[in-house]
C-alpha cells in the first residue's frame, strides 16, 4: 500500500483511498494515530467534565442521573472509537457506530427530559414514553445495522437526521428562554461551534504525514466543548433549582 502511495506521490498522480481507508502509517501496530489519540482526549475530557458536574450539582436535582448517564454514554462512545481506530476490523468498526449513534440517541433523551419533562407527574410520563420510543428506535438502527444491513448510507441519514432536529430544538428552546435564563448562550455557543467541526468532515483529504486527516481533526475540534456543554448544563441545573425552590417558598 504504502509503495503504490510513494509511486502515486512521486509521478504527481493523487493518493488514493483502498478499500475506502486512506494510507495512514502505523506505530506500534496503532493504523490512524491521530484519531486514536484525539479519542482518548475526548474521552478524557467527558470524564472531566463528569467530575465537575458531580462536584458542582446536588443529587436531589431532578436531570442528575440523567446527566451523569449521558456522560457515560459519551465516555463508552469515546472508548469505542479509540478501540476502532487504533485497530479496525468488522467488530470494532460496528461498535464504534453503534456507540457513536447512542450518543445522539442519550443526547435526544436528554433533551426530551429537560424540555418536555417537569415537576408534574404528568410531563414526566410524558418524557419517559418519549424515552421509550427513543429506544425503540436505537434497537431498530441497531438490529438493521448488525442482521440486516451494515448500510453506510443509511447510518449517516439517521445520524445527521437526528443530529439536525436535536440542534434545531435546542436553538428554539434557547431563543424561547434567553430573556429569563441569559446562560443559554453556552448552549448556542456549543452547537456552532459543533457544527462548525462538522464541516471538517466534508473536506475529506489524504493524511498529512500518514498521521492527519480530516476526520481526526474533527476529533480534535471537539476536545474541548464537553467542558462548554457541561457548564451550560450545571448553569441550567442550577436555574432549576433556585426556580424549584421559589415555588416551594410560595406554598
Amino acid at each position: 500500500m504504502h509503495q503504490v502511495t510513494n509511486d502515486d506521490i512521486r509521478y504527481g498522480r493523487p493518493v488514493r483511498q483502498f478499500y475506502g481507508k486512506w494510507p495512514f502509517v502505523r506505530i506500534f501496530g496503532v493504523q490512524e494515530v491521530a484519531s486514536t489519540i484525539f479519542s482518548v482526549a475526548n474521552c478524557l475530557a467527558h470524564v472531566s467534565a463528569l467530575r465537575r458536574y458531580r462536584s458542582r450539582v446536588p443529587r436531589r436535582y431532578r436531570l442528575y442521573w440523567v446527566w451523569q448517564a449521558n456522560s457515560l454514554v459519551s465516555i463508552h462512545a469515546w472508548v469505542w472509537s479509540t478501540v476502532f481506530h487504533a485497530r479496525d476490523v468488522p467488530f470494532t468498526e460496528r461498535m464504534d457506530y453503534f456507540a457513536a449513534t447512542s450518543l445522539i440517541v442519550m443526547q435526544v433523551f436528554c433533551q426530551q427530559m429537560r424540555i418536555v419533562g417537569g415537576s408534574r407527574p404528568a410531563r414526566n410520563a410524558v418524557s419517559w414514553l418519549l424515552g421509550a420510543i427513543d429506544a425503540s428506535v436505537y434497537a431498530s438502527y441497531v438490529y438493521y445495522m448488525a442482521f440486516i444491513r451494515f448500510d453506510y448510507g443509511f447510518n449517516i441519514n439517521f445520524n445527521v437526521t437526528l443530529g439536525v432536529l436535536m440542534m434545531c430544538t435546542w436553538f428554539g428552546w434557547c431563543f424561547v428562554c434567553k430573556d429569563k435564563q441569559p446562560y443559554v448562550w453556552k448552549c448556542v455557543l456549543f452547537l456552532l461551534l459543533l457544527f462548525s467541526a462538522m464541516g471538517l468532515e466534508l473536506g475529506d483529504f489524504p493524511p498529512v504525514f500518514g498521521l492527519f486527516d480530516a476526520h481526526s481533526l474533527w476529533h480534535l475540534a471537539t476536545i474541548p466543548l464537553p467542558l462548554l456543554w457541561y457548564s451550560f448544563v450545571v448553569d441550567d441545573a442550577r436555574y432549576e433549582l433556585k426556580e424549584q425552590s421559589v415555588v416551594l417558598g410560595r406554598l
